[in-house]
């Protein structure tokens, strides 16, 4: 296993667990769904950084189920830390954006590697 692979995804990780430590946030005034978007975008780049340390590890189907477990309660970590910060909130749907980018990120950079190198899982 190639422990520097890990590297980016354990810092964007920890990345975002500070930004949902943050009371002050900046947010927009819409009727849009924008939190749900940033959550999707944040945790799809959770995501595609950890297939992309899958791929580079060896793409082992154990390693990639363990780290989309990771990266989920990552989210859930965040939505948790959330409750005891002043000003924010925790929310089911903000999970289940997390857990759709995370889902997504991973998806997609694993197909786009396997495409571009031909490689299969083992």
């Amino acid at each position: 296993m190639k422990v520097a692979a890990y590297v980016p995804v354990v810092l964007w990780g920890a990345i975002l667990i500070f930004i949902g430590g943050r009371s002050n946030v900046p947010s927009v005034q819409t009727s849009l769904p924008l939190d749900k978007v940033a959550h999707f975008v944040l945790y799809g780049v959770l995501g595609a950084l950890a297939a992309w340390a899958w791929i580079r590890s060896g793409r082992t189907r154990g390693v990639a189920a363990a780290l989309l477990l990771a990266a989920m309660l990552t989210g859930a970590a965040d939505e948790l830390n959330q409750r005891r910060v002043e000003g924010r909130t925790s929310d089911m749907a903000d999970w289940l954006a997390d857990v759709v980018g995370i889902s997504v990120g991973f998806g997609t950079m694993a197909a786009y590697s396997a495409r571009r190198h031909g490689a299969s899982t083992k």
